[in-house]
């Protein structure tokens, strides 16, 4: 007998209920247990309750989730869901299977060309040095038979097989890998192993003449400018006019076409805006001087071989002359000029001269031509200037 406060619990019994997910009159594979309503006694409110909760979140949570057929809107957007869902599968499935024999044929096919590559430049540099496979294999502590292996491009070795190669061979890994572009291999290693172990001096003088050549062949119409350049007091302004008389063409003093541009003096220019946009002005002055005049010598401002964009500029579009003179000479000309730019206000003017000629040293040296103008007359200085940059560049008289 119940007692008197406890109603009786009404909860639902099972029916079976078949559902086409597919839509397509396909046999129905699944059965839902929906709840119909019936009594049960009190005591199995709590266990039939959470059945009854943890079989609708299993419904509602699985990935082949079912829908209540008493509800058509949620059968319509499971079945569509599903359709759209193998649709998606199915397309992913053949993009997957049409793209990864093509992936695979690329990467084996770039696989081979290295390790081809690798065996040619293994035989090249073997052959150089005039060992047998055999005395390399011996050399390199490794199997002979893998060293040919490796030699005719089918030998997949590791990182650490190819090193203990190069440190037999006396070469760095990486000169079995460095793409010889479009000379041969064996001239590429050759540049490669000229240079190697040289000093930033020495590897800085190669580059200029490397730069020096090339320039001149790719632009040879830059001999028909002389661009002078050096410390003030070198002579740049004197022997410039003078080279440019001699050869009928334009004389340019780089400087006063910074001041035409800027609309100031140059002085005036670091005073209100500074060095930054004094050197905006003067790579302006530069490239308007080049495209105006396809003949000319033209004096340079000492500081503009500091900045290498510009004198980048400077070398390809100008046969570059270096004008030395020893710091008393730059500093008796300075004096008779009556300007004391840049050493205005210094005690020590000769050791600030020699500091400054030995920061921008380095940058000179990139000069095409060097012309020492210490301890000589100006004509003398002159007549072997003109001579020397007849014989290097082809730079004479007016035409």
């Amino acid at each position: 007998m119940q007692p008197p406060d406890t109603e009786p619990l009404t909860i639902p019994s099972p029916r079976i209920a078949t559902i086409d997910p597919t839509g397509l009159g396909a046999q129905p594979h699944v059965r839902i247990t929906v709840p119909s309503a019936t009594t049960a006694p009190a005591s199995c409110q709590a266990s039939a309750a959470s059945r009854t909760a943890l079989s609708m979140q299993s419904m509602i949570t699985s990935l082949q989730r079912p829908v209540l057929e008493y509800s058509p809107f949620m059968q319509v957007m499971r079945i569509a869901m599903e359709q759209k869902i193998v649709s998606i599968e199915r397309r992913s499935t053949a993009e997957r299977s049409n793209a990864t024999p093509a992936s695979s044929a690329d990467l084996g096919a770039s696989t081979n060309s290295l390790l081809e590559t690798i065996g040619k430049r293994i035989r090249q540099l073997r052959s150089q040095r005039a060992l047998t496979r055999k005395a390399l294999a011996e050399l390199a502590g490794v199997s002979e038979r893998f060293l040919a292996k490796l030699e005719g491009g089918s030998g997949n070795a590791s990182v650490l097989f190819l090193n203990q190669l190069t440190s037999a061979l006396g070469c760095p890994l990486s000169d079995l890998v460095t793409d010889g572009e479009e000379i041969e291999e064996h001239q590429w290693l050759a540049i490669r192993s000229l240079l190697r172990g040289k000093s930033r001096d020495e590897l800085h003088k190669a580059c200029t003449v490397l730069e020096t050549h090339f320039a001149l062949e790719q632009a040879p119409d830059r001999r028909e400018r002389i661009a002078l350049i050096g410390l003030r007091g070198a002579g740049k302004t004197t022997l410039g006019r003078m080279l440019a008389d001699d050869r009928k063409c334009r004389f340019v003093e780089l400087t006063q076409v910074v001041g035409n541009i800027a609309g100031c003096p140059v002085s005036e220019i670091y005073s209100l805006y500074g060095e930054s946009a004094y050197r905006r002005y003067e790579r302006r002055a530069l490239t308007a001087v080049i495209a105006e005049f396809p003949r000319a010598v033209i004096a340079i401002p000492g500081g503009l071989v500091t900045e290498e964009e510009i004198y980048a500029i400077l070398r390809a579009s100008c046969f570059t002359v270096w004008l030395q003179a020893t710091p008393d000479d730059h500093m008796s000309r300075v004096l008779a000029q009556g300007d004391m730019r840049p050493i205005a206000g210094h005690s020590e003017a000769i050791d600030d001269l020699e500091h400054l000629l030995s920061s921008r040293r380095e940058h000179y040296a990139q000069a095409d031509l060097a012309h020492d103008t210490s301890e000589k007359p100006l004509a003398e200085s002159y007549l072997q200037l003109r001579e020397r940059l007849c014989g290097a560049s082809g730079c004479g008289s007016a035409n």
